[in-house]
């Protein structure tokens, strides 16, 4: 059916399929061809628009998951209104919920996941996510080397950042939990697929194409 009127519905911030489903009456009166829906997979916790996916094969819970899905989709063809959905497959969220990019940041290059993204493979993936150099924020007590609450393992640590070292570091890494050292830590994030810097490094030095 070639859509002749939609109704776009912004899902998230308390807009769920159950509320899209009940919507179904009042848009058949309006006289809707099509529902036009946001992205609908999972993305980043608290996503406002769901542009920032973080698992392309899944239905986002947030929003009321598969099952939500149906009961949408049900009550739409009752009322006899296609659906249109935002899918967007170049749009990935760069952030350690998505376990592709995760990844990534964890084997570098030799992730399965590495060629998904549209990365500078001749140097260290950039992360500008810094208040301040990598130094800067080591000496202030801001940046450190901890166990990941989630994991135990040891990893780079600033504020709620978690950055998971190569599994081939965390021996290095166990030893300088127990016997700290700075230059040997600085040594240490020198030795993983990425690097930590300053936000204001970003124009000049980001190294992958970035969407969210």
């Amino acid at each position: 059916m070639i859509p002749s009127a939609t109704y776009r519905i912004q899902f998230r911030n308390g807009m769920t399929f159950d509320r899209a489903a009940a919507l179904a009456p009042y848009l058949q009166g309006l006289g809707i061809s099509h529902l036009y829906a946001s992205p609908i997979f999972t993305a980043t916790t608290g996503s406002t628009h769901g542009y920032d996916i973080t698992d392309p094969n899944e239905i986002d819970p947030a929003i009321g998951g598969r099952e939500g899905f149906d009961r949408m989709v049900k009550a739409l063809r009752n009322a006899q209104i296609g659906l249109i959905l935002d899918i967007v497959p170049n749009h990935m969220a760069t952030s350690l919920e998505n376990r592709w990019w995760r990844d990534v940041i964890e084997q570098g290059k030799n992730s399965r996941w590495a060629n998904y993204f549209d990365i500078d493979w001749t140097r260290p993936v950039t992360l500008p996510f810094l208040g301040d150099t990598f130094e800067a924020e080591l000496e202030s007590g801001a940046l450190e080397l901890k166990r990941d609450p989630a994991t135990g393992k040891p990893a780079f640590i600033y504020y709620d950042q978690v950055w998971p070292l190569n599994p081939q570091t965390l021996a290095t890494g166990e030893q300088l939990l127990t016997y700290p050292d700075r230059d040997a830590i600085l040594a240490l994030h020198e030795a993983q697929s990425w690097r930590l810097m300053s936000w204001r490094e970003a124009p000049r030095q980001l190294s992958w194409r970035r969407f969210f």
